[in-house]
This record gives structure tokens, C-alpha cells and sequence, in this order.
């Protein structure tokens, strides 16, 4: 979806200007706000990378495979 697309966007770039816990809160709160049956996985996949990132590996490890959850 176009506001999928949207917060990655915005939650990256965010996460690229040195604010990680910033542009996890961020994707975290989109993921809360979509649908079910809306395929997370990037989502999930970069969230897992700022968690990792951040020395968080059991957070990140939860988002990794939260991300391997959906179907392709």
C-alpha cells in the first residue's frame, strides 16, 4: 500500500539521521495501525536492523522473524 510504502520511507530516512529510537517508534507504531492480512515483511525486516543496530539481538531476533512470518 502507498502508506506502506509512506513509512518505510519516512521510518528510514529518520533512521538515517542518527535517530534510531525515533524511526523505531515510528515503524512500530505504523505496524500497530495496519490491517491484518497486510504483508509486513520489509517492515518487520527493518525494524529487526535498527533493534540489531541498537545491540538489541532478542528484540531483533522477535522482528526477524515476525518478518519471515508472511507469506511471499
Amino acid at each position: 500500500s502507498a502508506f506502506l510504502e509512506s513509512a518505510l520511507l519516512y521510518g528510514r530516512a529518520v533512521w538515517t539521521a542518527n535517530r534510531p529510537s525515533d524511526a523505531r517508534k515510528i515503524l512500530n507504531e505504523v505496524s500497530e495501525k495496519l490491517p491484518d492480512g497486510i504483508n509486513q515483511t520489509e517492515l518487520q525486516w527493518v525494524i529487526g536492523k535498527i533493534e540489531d543496530e541498537q545491540r538489541q539481538p532478542e528484540q531483533a531476533l522477535v522482528h526477524f522473524q515476525k518478518a519471515l512470518s508472511y507469506p511471499e
